[in-house]
């Protein structure tokens, strides 16, 4: 980043753009937050998407261990009041 901020006297000034070697601080600055907001929101969404991915598969995977059905029954069980403890306090809650 300092190299593109680097303005005369410490740098070649040249009217062609290839020929010169000087550049603006408020660009070069501009230039690299800019690039690291885009790119840490790309990597951050990659690695959302991977561990989403990951996840997926494993729950559609036939020989996982947790699968859609077992969860569905959990449920059914965990509201019964054999195993909620807030069963007593609001039996309500269960009335279909």
């Amino acid at each position: 980043m300092l190299e593109l901020m680097a303005e005369p006297p410490y740098c070649v000034s040249s009217h062609g753009y290839h020929e010169s070697s000087c550049g603006t601080a408020q660009s070069a600055i501009a230039y690299f937050v800019l690039i690291v907001y885009i790119m840490s929101h790309i990597i951050t969404n990659l690695f959302i998407a991977q561990i989403i991915d990951t996840i997926t598969f494993g729950l559609l995977n036939e020989d996982a261990m947790l699968s859609p059905k077992n969860l569905t029954h959990f449920q059914l069980l965990w509201a019964s009041s054999e195993f909620d403890p807030l069963y007593e306090c609001f039996p309500q809650k269960y009335i279909p």
